[in-house]
């Protein structure tokens, strides 16, 4: 058995699957498989996987599921010491793993080891880092549950501490399922941050809806319910990084209907959201008098509010 299942969830990713996998094949450290869930492809994206050989296992799903359904499906064929995930349109650099593992290697207390990222486009060659600062190690739980910074292709996950808190990709969310599980991680075990690049997330992972996107406040909702079963006085002991969370999920809904074009909801949600944080003042402002469309340029020319 190899000490790292990597798990892929393929529907259709001919494209760029290739690459993708030579990412993997191209890894200095060779102690791995690949759990490829085969999403019922129709382009060929299957065999491409087959011509790799028996390390990558190739599983048929029944019948054609979400992203998130598929990795909750995943769960019985990832048998690893070690989890990692890669999409089918990500791409690993040949260290990424051998670093990663070395580390849980040394530090048996380390449950998840993650990484810088960078962000790249095939359309325009647009290429930046994810962050341009050092990020948080040790014990992460207040920093990740006011502000989600994991970039899922970067991440390992030592398996047996999700077994000892029965912690996997949850049916009940879709959009957010990595965030739920590494939020709970967090409260369970330390993480640890390696400050290189050594993955590449592309830009166009799919054209998102405003109904996914209305997903993502409803499932931050969620896992604020969640945790509050899961952690005693969660409520009190942290309830500076809740205020914030409240202002984050008020907003995501204000603008949810701005897209939609409904001025009055969102002026309800942005009203709620500044009275978390002053910051919200801005979209309740501009929703009043302009359309989500100017709004969004206004965003990428001067950063995200």
């Amino acid at each position: 058995m190899a000490r790292v299942s990597i798990l892929m969830n393929c529907f259709n990713g001919a494209r760029t699957l290739k690459e993708a996998l030579d990412s993997v094949v191209a890894q200095t450290y060779a102690d791995w498989e690949v759990i490829f869930i085969d999403n019922q492809s129709t382009d060929g994206s299957g065999e491409i996987a087959a011509s790799y050989g028996p390390r990558v296992k190739i599983v048929q799903t029944p019948r054609k599921m979400t992203l998130c359904e598929g990795r909750v499906f995943s769960q019985p064929y990832v048998q690893g010491e070690f989890l990692a995930v890669l999409d089918v349109d990500d791409l690993w650099f040949p260290e990424k793993l051998a670093r990663q593992v070395q580390i849980m290697d040394e530090n048996p207390d380390v449950g998840l080891v993650y990484s810088n990222t960078m962000y790249f486009s095939d359309r325009d060659g647009d290429v930046k880092a994810a962050y341009v600062e050092t990020m948080p190690s040790g014990d992460v739980f207040r920093a990740i549950l006011r502000n989600y910074f994991i970039s899922l292709e970067t991440v390992l996950v030592r398996r047996s501490v999700m077994d000892r808190h029965g912690l996997y990709f949850s049916p009940r969310y879709n959009v957010s399922s990595d965030l739920e599980l590494f939020v709970k991680l967090a409260f369970h075990t330390r993480f640890q941050y390696i400050d290189a690049v050594l993955a590449k997330w592309r830009f166009g992972h799919g054209n998102e809806s405003v109904h996914q996107f209305m997903s993502f406040p409803r499932e931050y909702e969620q896992l604020l319910v969640d945790l509050d079963e899961m952690i005693p006085d969660f409520e009190k002991r942290y309830a500076s990084e809740i205020q914030h969370l409240r202002g984050v999920i008020e907003n995501m809904y204000g603008i949810g209907n701005w897209k939609k074009g409904d001025r009055r909801q969102a002026l309800e949600h942005f009203s709620k959201a500044k009275g978390y944080n002053r910051k919200y003042w801005l979209p309740y402002l501009l929703s009043r008098w302009l359309p989500y469309s100017v709004y969004g340029k206004f965003r990428e020319k001067i950063g995200k509010i």
